[in-house]
């Protein structure tokens, strides 16, 4: 066993972020899997009020967005950037 900081590993459905999105001050896009119109709800619940942030659902996508939709994923990318002064 490696010796020096050890590292905790949490098992769970979805990623916590527990006010981590709030404290988020550079332009920021989030690409999100396409999903249930309860799991989108709670998206967009998730960064309602945050300025720097720009949320965006790929349909079609699982998991590994860039694998399933390359095309969408490169898009949403290149179509934010411009917008960051």
């Amino acid at each position: 066993m490696r010796q020096g900081k050890r590292t905790e590993r949490i098992d769970s459905d979805t990623m916590r972020t527990e006010g981590a999105l709030q404290k988020i001050q550079v332009p920021s896009i989030i690409l999100k899997a396409g999903t249930s119109p309860e799991g989108r709800k709670a998206n967009e619940d998730a960064v309602a009020g945050l300025e720097n942030v720009k949320l965006m659902h790929l349909e079609g996508t699982g998991h590994n967005l860039h694998h399933d939709d390359l095309d969408a994923t490169v898009r949403e990318i290149y179509g934010f950037l411009p917008g960051i002064d």
